[in-house]
């Protein structure tokens, strides 16, 4: 491959506003381009991140969004890219991806785990076998990416052959465009507090044990929850019989959330579950603290990596109530100062992607192994 950028497919279902869909654009939106050139292969080109593609991303559009027709079209189109290496993130793409590898051994496989393998395999229908898809699937890929220690010590369980296998990459991040596009800030306007939390309307991201927290804040402080999804209406109704109609606004699903993070006086996150939580790391990016539930998967790796007071970490009930009353309010006219770690900054993650398919692509080419191997490999993933 000397003399040419190393070719590497990224599978998306689609390029709606999911964590998964942010990550792999933002990578891709930061990759060396004379190190690696970028295929997308999306099921569907719809969604609102349609237009954070960059142009000199190659695109092949299968315009069929269900995986169950599209996948001989995935796999046809894998074979004619002529890519290097595939990359996939979410579950029943990577099991397609990993299916592949089994069968036809190559290209080079890497599949990105968007969230913690035990949420998952209680979430996907039992006839499509997750717990079989993780322990004799995932092995045949050539190496796993968590993003976080905590999802590699899940991963490493469940996929337990490929526990050398498993490196742990942060979610990146895009500072600099994430702070253009958070300006103006936005909030409702008058006096108190202003709480914002971003996330499908679905019971993972706990929404739901959410408002009612607003019964025992000022009256004057408000919620806005930025999302859609299929708790829609019995949210509404929620917030309607508890007469907090004035004080909790449902704003749908948007490709611009970031006005409303920078302009709120912290972020809430009430989730269940949760692998590495993007909304967290973008919060942090624009200068506004994060309150997060301990269920939140690895908010703790994040939060020790980042200032003090940061981010705050509470049981969803009153610990979160007593959390949210001691948030001073504002009113920023700009973003505040930047709280992201370093390690989450994008350029960053994207050199640590390059150096991970480079490194297992020059083992492959010197001694024909299928696996990545190394210390740090090793070192990140396993159980022991």
């Amino acid at each position: 491959m000397t003399g040419r950028p190393i070719r590497v497919a990224f599978i998306l279902p689609n390029l709606d506003a999911g964590g998964a869909q942010r990550v792999m654009i933002t990578l891709m939106r930061h990759l060396d381009p004379a190190a690696i050139k970028p295929v997308l292969i999306a099921l569907s080109t719809d969604g609102v991140l349609a237009n954070r593609i960059p142009p000199t991303v190659e695109r092949i559009d299968l315009g069929r969004p269900r995986l169950a027709r599209a996948a001989p079209a995935v796999l046809r189109s894998l074979r004619r890219s002529g890519c290097d290496a595939v990359v996939s993130s979410i579950w029943h793409v990577n099991a397609l991806t990993a299916a592949h590898r089994a069968v036809a051994g190559r290209p080079f496989t890497v599949l990105r785990e968007a969230n913690m393998p035990d949420r998952v395999s209680d979430a996907v229908p039992w006839w499509m076998f997750p717990r079989a898809v993780y322990r004799w699937l995932y092995p045949r890929a050539d190496a796993l990416i968590a993003s976080s220690a905590l999802m590699a010590r899940a991963l490493g369980r469940v996929a337990p052959a490929a526990r050398n296998r498993i490196t742990v990459l942060p979610n990146p991040v895009d500072v600099s465009a994430l702070r253009d596009r958070a300006m103006p800030p936005r909030r409702e306007p008058g006096s108190g507090r202003r709480f914002v939390a971003v996330g499908r309307l679905h019971r993972q991201k706990g929404f739901d044990r959410l408002l009612p927290l607003m019964d025992d804040l000022d009256p004057e402080d408000r919620l806005t929850v930025i999302g859609d999804g299929r708790q829609r209406a019995d949210l509404e109704a929620l917030r309607d019989s508890r007469g907090l109609g004035d004080r909790v606004r449902l704003h749908p699903r948007t490709d611009r959330p970031e006005p409303w993070i920078a302009g709120a006086d912290a972020l809430i996150l009430p989730s269940r579950w949760e692998g590495l939580p993007n909304v967290a790391l973008e919060a942090l990016a624009l200068g506004t603290p994060v309150i997060a539930s301990r269920e939140s998967g690895a908010i703790g790796e994040i939060a020790d990596a980042a200032a003090t007071g940061a981010v705050t970490i509470v049981s969803c009930g009153p610990e979160m109530i007593a959390a949210m009353r001691r948030v001073l309010p504002g009113d920023p006219g700009t973003p505040r100062a930047c709280l992201l770690p370093d390690a989450f900054e994008a350029r960053a993650v994207a050199a640590a992607f390059e150096a991970l398919i480079r490194r297992g692509l020059d083992c492959r080419a010197r001694h024909g192994e299928r696996t990545v191997g190394g210390a740090s490999a090793d070192r990140s993933g396993g159980d022991t």
